[in-house]
């Protein structure tokens, strides 16, 4: 029996003092998923949960704090006119680092996601007539413009595609495909490689520009992305950016 007792003290997980805090949480799971925030994916993670304490705070890790944290988290976000779904993804990595601790440490702490009560509203998206489109690529087309090249190259592929700018930016080198292929009598294209449904893996033709594209691939691309810097920066960022042109 005593040996059995020392290999439970052992093996047991150590306990925590209550109360453990949000913090405690988030340290414990990034190390457990040995998170590299210089890695664009790693980094989204750690963006999730930044934005949910800048907004709740550093709070005792409790049932009802994790509950009330995430009503203040949903309201704030409502009021911001973000989607119900776009919330949820965003308390996705949230919830995990809560679950892993609580987990880990035998907590009796209930982690539970809110239920967001507000329904989704589809507002319908803005869209340019030809004219806008003849303007703004004559505007990607002057080389004296003031608009980078990485935001040149993103604008080019995008107006002429169904790509989003999450897809572009998630381009790397090799997806960039100028000598066409086979199936596709040739024709140069991007191949977006992953999406959040299988329908958004496909081929992307590139139907003009196809100068002006591997002009700027050339000149902004890295050994990992085909937009380079701009690759590494968050998605509103980029997202600023784009609309700063349009």
């Amino acid at each position: 029996q005593v040996i059995e007792y020392a290999w439970f003290l052992a093996t047991e997980p150590q306990r925590v003092k209550l109360p453990a805090k949000f913090s405690d949480a988030w340290n414990y799971y990034a190390k457990v998923k040995a998170f590299d925030f210089t890695v664009r994916r790693d980094i989204k993670q750690k963006q999730f949960w930044d934005r949910f304490i800048n907004i709740v705070g550093n709070q005792p890790l409790t049932t009802a704090s994790i509950r009330e944290a995430q009503a203040k988290f949903v309201e704030d976000k409502l009021k911001q006119d973000v989607q119900p779904q776009s919330i949820k993804r965003g308390l996705t990595t949230v919830l995990a680092a809560f679950n892993a601790y609580v987990e880990e440490h035998q907590l009796e702490v209930l982690v539970k996601r809110y239920k967001i009560q507000q329904t989704a509203v589809t507002n319908d998206r803005a869209s340019f007539n030809e004219k806008q489109l003849c303007r703004l690529w004559e505007l990607l087309r002057d080389r004296q413009s003031d608009i980078s090249n990485e935001v040149r190259l993103a604008l080019t592929l995008m107006i002429q595609s169904s790509l989003i700018a999450s897809e572009v930016q998630r381009l790397s080198t090799s997806d960039l495909i100028i000598k066409g292929h086979g199936n596709y009598e040739g024709i140069a294209y991007v191949a977006v490689r992953s999406g959040k449904t299988k329908d958004r893996v496909r081929p992307v033709p590139i139907v003009v520009g196809l100068d002006l594209v591997e002009e700027l691939a050339h000149k902004v691309k890295n050994d990992e992305h085909l937009l380079g810097k701009l690759s590494a920066q968050t998605e509103s960022s980029m997202s600023r950016q784009l609309n700063n042109v349009i």
